[in-house]
């Protein structure tokens, strides 16, 4: 395999890949449901019905895991769960039960695919991922021209779409403060002292939000960008909890900016 174009991946595309990440979990389930039954047949023909409904329904999850898989950019790893539900077709097709080196295999894919989308563009990786694909215990192992395509997919995943997706799906953000936005009129059911203790913090907290910003702005420490977030994340609360809502607007409209910038902190100098 030709070694991989090095690239961060975009936010965006971090969230959608924490998502297939939690899926995992979901898709050992009925696996281990299979694998029980084969394990509890070991020396006798287990019931093919039993088998075939199992299987059937291991496979349609992991046919919606790949539809999303690909729908984030990751063809390859689309092209692998189709290769899996063909094998696993292919053993539930058989009048005996799993022998122990299949069910061992059956049992890594969740390794290897949290490995893969943990550092899609690791060769290693992915050469890893591949040589499990032809081990030759499959049914249905992939040669060689196979491997070669699906490795290249693996290494060079796609995420145009998903990003346009998600900057499509998000709402415009406003551009102009409107007069509600900004008004600092105290409710009429204001509570005095949840008022006091705001007016107490509110200098301190202003304070250290700016010294942060200022150092942040200076020498780029993340460590003054967390407290500028924190800082705003609080003042944001107090003036909610409160009433205040042109205060409670302007600190959550800092912490999303500040979020932002986090999520991009390689771009701070």
């Amino acid at each position: 395999m030709a070694d991989p174009t090095s690239k961060t991946i975009p936010s965006q595309v971090q969230e959608l890949i924490a998502v297939l990440l939690a899926e995992i979990p979901l898709l050992e389930e009925p696996l281990a449901t299979l694998l029980g039954v084969e394990i509890a047949s070991q020396g006798e023909n287990s019931p093919p019905d039993e088998r075939k409904a199992l299987c059937e329904v291991y496979t349609e999850s992991l046919s919606r895991f790949g539809d999303a898989a690909g729908t984030v950019g990751f063809v390859g790893l689309q092209q692998v769960v189709a290769w899996l539900r063909e094998n696993i077709e292919a053993f539930a097709a058989q009048p005996r039960p799993l022998n122990t080196t299949e069910m061992d295999l059956l049992g890594a894919w969740s390794g290897y695919v949290e490995a893969y989308l943990s550092n899609p563009s690791d060769q290693t990786t992915c050469q890893e991922f591949v040589s499990w694909l032809q081990t030759k215990d499959w049914l249905k192992p992939l040669d060689t021209a196979q491997a070669d395509t699906i490795g290249a997919l693996l290494l060079t995943p796609d995420f145009t779409a998903a990003i346009s997706f998600e900057e499509q799906s998000k709402p415009a953000r406003e551009q102009a403060a409107t007069a509600e936005h900004v008004n600092l009129e105290l409710p009429k059911d204001v509570q005095p002292d949840l008022l006091e203790a705001l007016l107490q913090e509110l200098p301190e907290q202003s304070q250290t939000f700016a010294v942060a910003i200022q150092r942040l702005v200076a020498n780029g420490s993340m460590d003054d960008l967390n407290i500028a977030k924190r800082t705003a994340h609080t003042l944001k609360g107090a003036a909610n909890t409160v009433g205040i809502r042109g205060i409670a607007n302007l600190t959550h409209h800092l912490e999303d900016i500040l979020d932002a910038l986090f999520k991009h902190h390689d771009c701070i100098c």
